[in-house]
């Protein structure tokens, strides 16, 4: 009989090299300093370190001089007798030139004697025209203007944006910078730019809401430096032919002028091998334009990438603007994010950047608004909000900017959730975006800090 095999003995070091392995892992990535994507997942910070971190990440977070931060608010502050949320503004000095081209084309588009035009940069804070349309439309009831200014050829938000109504034949390819790989082609000022194939098209619809009910001049841009293509443009009855040619520079083209129609089409033929297609605008002879740059999960830092040499340095000429507002920080925001000070180190390249392409331009920085997350089985706004919208106000000031805080506006600690929950809301149910009663009431909010700073500086501007 074959004595039985002693049993092989058990190797205890295996799961030690395991938990050892899964530790150090962990460990290295309690060092990141937000989420990150490997292998195409994303990764969220994982922090077994946290309970000896805590007094580290208060001292990191927030490199600011609130004494100093504190004094410079308090000196944009003091001349302003505003109920409400004021533009404070942080620029040189007494000598307004910061402000002042702005109120003069505001007093000229309201003696009907020429055009202010406003680009917003933003996030989804202002998707199908949320927030800006209020705006716009109150600014066009004060100083004239009739038309929804820019809109893309192609956009994600066309199906519930109420400003305009926008058809499309399926064949355009559309680039945007928030994929990396389109960063070479040659994208417009708001970061994307549309590619045509021979026959594609784009129809406009105007819609019955005041200062929208009809188109009455209409401008396309248009960049083909190999070769020419040609435009067919519905207006009313009759079909216009407008031919294109090739040229190394943007091209502003007028469609139509001095018209009252309620639809347009636009269809592009002949087209050459390199034709690259930004978007339409709608206006009229005189009034104020706020163009709606609005791009679904952008930071902004994109704008950073802009070369004073390139594509965009046409925009400044061709279609000029008078101010501009930078509205970001939803897609910044995280719950697990302890640390932004990568974000304001970036974003200090978007403003010196714009400063550069815009030097006589005013802009204004939005402080991001209210957003809630659940701690404790309850809502309550984001425990690092306070301190981002301290670090926007150091830019502001650092870069001699407005700033008005939607925060504020919003009434401060814990309105996402009032806005949220109240009947009718103001808010969506992820605590994060408003919805159109929320836009409509931050737009006046806005209109009325602009009007009350309009007719303040206006007072120190000779007149025409």
């Amino acid at each position: 009989m074959t004595a039985p095999l002693p049993e092989e003995s058990p190797k205890p070091f295996k799961p030690f090299w395991l938990v050892l392995f899964v530790f150090i892992f962990c460990l290295a990535l309690s060092f990141l300093p937000r989420s990150f994507h490997l292998f195409g997942v994303e990764w969220k910070q994982i922090s077994i370190i946290s309970d000896f971190k805590k007094e580290q990440i208060a001292t990191d977070s927030l490199p600011i001089n609130l004494d100093s931060l504190a004094e410079a608010i308090a000196k944009a502050s003091d001349t302003i007798k505003f109920d409400g949320t004021p533009l404070l503004n942080f620029g040189k000095g007494k000598d307004l030139k910061d402000i002042s081209n702005f109120v003069v084309a505001l007093q000229k588009a309201k003696k009907k004697k020429g055009k202010a035009r406003i680009l917003w940069f933003g996030d989804s804070m202002v998707e199908g025209d949320l927030f800006v349309e209020e705006w716009r439309k109150r600014m066009q009831d004060t100083f004239g203007g009739h038309g929804v200014g820019w809109v893309p050829i192609v956009s994600v938000v066309e199906n519930f944006r109420l400003t305009i109504r926008t058809q499309h034949s399926d064949d355009w390819k559309h680039v945007s910078i928030l994929n990396k790989e389109n960063s070479h082609h040659a994208l417009g000022l708001d970061g994307e730019a549309f590619i045509p194939s021979e026959g594609s098209w784009v129809k406009y619809t105007a819609v019955n809401r005041p200062h929208l009910d009809y188109f009455e001049e209409a401008y396309v841009l248009v960049y083909a430096p190999q070769g020419g293509f040609e435009m067919q443009v519905s207006i009313g009855d009759s079909v216009v032919r407008i031919p294109v040619e090739a040229k190394p520079t943007l091209q502003k083209i007028k469609l139509f002028s001095g018209v009252h129609i309620k639809q347009t089409t636009l269809a592009f033929n002949s087209i050459s091998s390199e034709t690259w297609i930004y978007g339409v605008s709608f206006e009229s002879a005189q009034g104020v334009f706020i163009d709606n740059m609005g791009l679904r999960g952008s930071t902004g830092l994109f704008l950073g990438n802009i070369n004073p040499a390139s594509l965009n340095t046409d925009w400044v000429t061709e279609h000029p603007y008078d101010l501009i507002v930078l509205e970001y920080g939803l897609n910044v925001m995280k719950k697990e994010a302890k640390n932004y000070i990568w974000f304001i180190k970036s974003f200090n390249k978007t403003l010196e950047r714009l400063q550069a392409l815009y030097p006589n331009t005013t802009i204004v920085l939005m402080g991001v608004g209210d957003r809630s997350e659940k701690i404790n089985g309850s809502y309550q706004t984001m425990p690092m909000l306070t301190q981002f919208i301290q670090l926007q106000q150091q830019m502001a000031v650092e870069h001699h900017l407005f700033f008005w805080s939607i925060y504020n506006a919003m009434g401060g600690d814990g309105s996402m959730q009032n806005w949220a929950f109240q009947k009718p809301s103001l808010a969506n149910k992820d605590f994060t975006h408003i919805n159109a009663r929320g836009g409509q009431v931050l737009g006046d909010k806005l209109f009325d800090a602009c009007l009350f700073e309009f007719n303040r500086q206006r007072k120190r501007i000779p007149n025409e």
